[in-house]
C-alpha cells in the first residue's frame, strides 16, 4: 500500500491550474476590436452577448449573427443594434422559416425595406415596408387581419371586403364641392359598404313606373327635434333638427320612402329619394290647373253666348 500522502501528488496539478486561471485573468481585457472571417462566433447553451455604455455591434460584408438555445442579444447602457447598408435584422423558427425580418426584405416580398412578420406556417404574412416609389404600406397575406383593439378595428377580409368598426368615425379637412352628393353609407347585397350612386339605365333592372298618392304626400307632417346622442352628450346644448319622421310617412301611406334596417325595422328615410312624393304632387296641381283651365274656357264660352243672346257687348264693364 502506497503511504504517500495524496495531496502531494494533487497540490502540483492545483498549483498550475491556479497559475493559469490568474494568467487568463490577467491577459483578459475588453474586447475593443476584432474581426472574424472564415467562422462563426459562437455562443450558446444559453450565453448572451452584452454590449454596454454605448457601444456598437458592427456586422459587414455579408456576414452574421446568429443566436441559439434560447440565447439572446442584451444592449444596454445606450447602446444600439443596427442593419446598415442593406442588411437586415432576421429571426427564424427551427424549420428556417423566415419569422421576422427588420431592414432590407428578400426580394420574393416585393418591397425595398422595413419589417416582415410571418407566422410559423408562413401562410399568415405582413409588412410595413417603403416600395420603390419612396411610398410606405402596410401589407398582409393572411386570410383576416384586424388593425385596432376591442373597441374600434380595421379588419381586412382578403379579397372580400374592408371593415371599419368604431363608435365613432371624424374626417378633418375635407375639401369642398359644388357637385351633388354620389356615395352612398349603408347596405348593398346585404352588407354595409361604401357605394357611388348611379342613376343610368345601364345600372338597371326591372324598371316600373311608381304610382305615388299625392294626397299622401299632403299628409307629411315636418317635425324638429334633438338627437338622443347629442341630448345624452351635451344636453341643453344639443341642436335642433328638421326634417320628418320615418313612421309617420309610412303611416301617411308613402312606405316606399322608408329605409328598414336588417331586421326589418323602420331605420330612416331616402331623403334624396322624397323629390318623388313632390313630383307626385306637382303633377297633381299640374293637373288641377289644366282642369281648371278647361273648366274656365267652357265657362267663358257659355258666358259669351249668353250676353250674345242679351245684346250685350262683352268687352263693355
Amino acid at each position: 500500500m502506497d503511504s504517500e500522502d495524496p495531496w502531494k501528488r494533487i497540490k502540483p496539478i492545483l498549483d498550475r491550474l491556479q497559475r493559469e486561471v490568474a494568467e487568463l485573468r490577467s491577459t483578459t481585457r475588453a474586447l475593443g476590436a476584432t474581426a472574424i472571417s472564415r467562422g462563426d462566433l459562437t455562443v450558446d447553451q444559453g450565453g448572451n452577448i452584452i454590449i454596454v455604455d454605448g457601444g456598437g455591434l458592427s456586422i459587414a460584408d455579408g456576414g452574421g449573427i446568429r443566436v441559439t438555445d434560447s440565447g439572446a442579444i442584451i444592449v444596454s447602457g445606450q447602446g444600439s443594434l443596427e442593419a446598415r447598408d442593406g442588411s437586415a435584422i432576421r429571426a427564424r423558427y427551427p424549420n428556417g422559416q423566415a419569422a421576422m425580418v427588420f431592414g432590407r426584405l428578400t426580394p420574393e416580398d416585393l418591397y425595398d425595406m422595413g419589417l416582415l412578420l410571418r407566422s410559423p406556417e408562413g401562410e399568415a404574412k405582413m409588412w410595413f415596408a417603403r416600395m420603390a416609389d419612396e411610398t410606405f404600406a402596410f401589407t398582409s397575406v393572411a386570410e383576416r387581419n384586424v388593425i385596432g383593439n376591442d373597441s374600434s378595428a380595421l379588419t381586412s377580409l382578403r379579397g372580400q371586403e374592408v371593415r371599419l368598426s368604431t363608435p365613432q368615425l371624424s374626417l378633418y379637412e375635407l375639401p369642398t364641392t359644388s357637385s351633388a352628393a354620389n356615395l352612398h353609407l349603408g347596405t348593398v347585397g346585404g352588407k354595409w359598404t361604401v357605394a357611388y350612386i348611379s342613376s343610368s339605365r345601364r345600372y338597371k333592372r326591372d324598371i316600373a313606373d311608381l304610382a305615388i298618392d299625392p294626397d299622401a304626400v299632403k299628409r307629411w307632417r315636418p317635425r324638429t327635434w334633438r338627437d338622443k346622442a347629442d341630448v345624452d352628450a351635451v344636453g341643453d346644448n344639443a341642436a335642433h333638427h328638421i326634417g320628418y319622421i320615418a313612421e309617420e310617412i309610412a303611416d301617411a301611406g308613402t312606405p316606399e320612402l322608408v329605409v328598414h334596417d336588417a331586421e326589418g325595422q323602420i331605420d330612416g328615410l331616402a331623403y334624396d329619394r322624397m323629390t318623388v312624393g313632390l313630383h307626385a304632387l306637382a303633377m297633381q296641381q299640374e293637373q288641377r290647373i289644366v282642369d281648371l283651365e278647361a273648366e274656365n274656357a267652357v265657362l267663358r264660352d257659355r258666358l259669351a253666348a249668353i250676353e250674345a243672346r242679351l245684346g250685350m257687348d262683352s268687352e263693355e264693364d
